[in-house]
């Protein structure tokens, strides 16, 4: 006889793997998106992201719309899983606090707000150098030339050491405090205020929530990638500093370069994101 469901997978096993089921299905499916999203941002001209895209493939055919994905995917698998397993633990260190009345709504919501914050700081400790080998291939090969995430990573360790991996922590961390307490507050919101749970239901409270998280943390996103388009040798500089000189140099336009290609991938990839999580993790709790 098999074991009762409640003790084949405890609730952090669960978070964890649904997360990590999720982010290897959103990831693999939106990438094309975010890698024009990076190139628009690194461009001295905007252009539409259909653009970008006919570009990439009259370029490099196309398998060029995968170019670099090895470093987001072996990156997003573990950062989906400590995204939730992150959120499941600090979702429930918040409770125990007792800070948040949990017999409210606006409670419950406040409490995935916080929560949501302080998971995203934790998870950039893991993808930050997996966010900054990105960017530097995709600017490779914006350029002409090439590079593979391994050879860049390599690259980078020599020229500057291990610190120039995390080149941007600043402005990520702060993206992804803004980003993840967006999100999941809005899907506690959406939770608390609808009662329907189906995948069409989930999907769309992911893709709202996604969407909304995406439009406030831009800026931060924009400063980031310049950031970490710099080589070793040029001396970082903060997020508030770079967002003000973006400002001076290209108006606050400037500040929502890339906005419309995030949002083309995140508006479908968080509703799957938030689908697939539930998804899986229905299954697992089900045995």
């Amino acid at each position: 006889m098999s074991a009762p469901s409640s003790k084949r997978f405890s609730e952090p096993v669960i978070n964890i793997l649904s997360g990590g089921s999720a982010g290897l299905f959103e990831t693999t499916l939106s990438y094309p998106l975010d890698l024009a999203k990076t190139q628009q941002q690194l461009a001295s001209k905007p252009q539409g992201t259909s653009i970008v895209l006919r570009q990439i493939v009259r370029s490099s055919g196309f398998p060029g719309l995968y170019a670099g994905l090895s470093a987001p995917l072996v990156a997003e698998v573990p950062r989906r899983a400590l995204k939730f397993g992150a959120n499941g633990i600090y979702l429930g260190w918040a409770e125990d606090s007792g800070i948040f009345d949990d017999q409210q709504p606006s409670g419950r919501v406040k409490r995935a707000f916080a929560a949501g914050g302080f998971t995203g700081a934790t998870e950039t400790l893991l993808h930050t150098p997996f966010e900054r080998v990105k960017t530097l291939v995709v600017q490779s090969a914006h350029h002409g030339k090439q590079l593979r995430p391994l050879e860049c990573a390599r690259a980078l360790i020599q020229s500057g050491g291990l610190p120039s991996l995390y080149r941007g922590w600043e402005a990520y961390a702060f993206r992804q405090f803004v980003w993840n307490a967006t999100f999941f507050g809005c899907i506690a919101l959406g939770r608390e205020t609808i009662a329907d749970q189906s995948a069409a239901t989930n999907f769309t409270i992911g893709l709202l929530s996604g969407s909304l998280a995406t439009c406030l943390n831009n800026p931060l996103d924009v400063a980031k990638t310049w950031i970490q388009a710099q080589p070793s040798d040029v001396k970082p500089r903060n997020s508030i500093i770079v967002m003000k000189q973006i400002i001076e140099a290209e108006g606050l336009q400037g500040l929502s370069k890339g906005l419309a290609a995030r949002l083309y991938r995140s508006a479908p990839g968080h509703g799957l994101l938030f689908m697939s999580f539930e998804f899986v993790s229905s299954r697992l709790r089900a045995g």
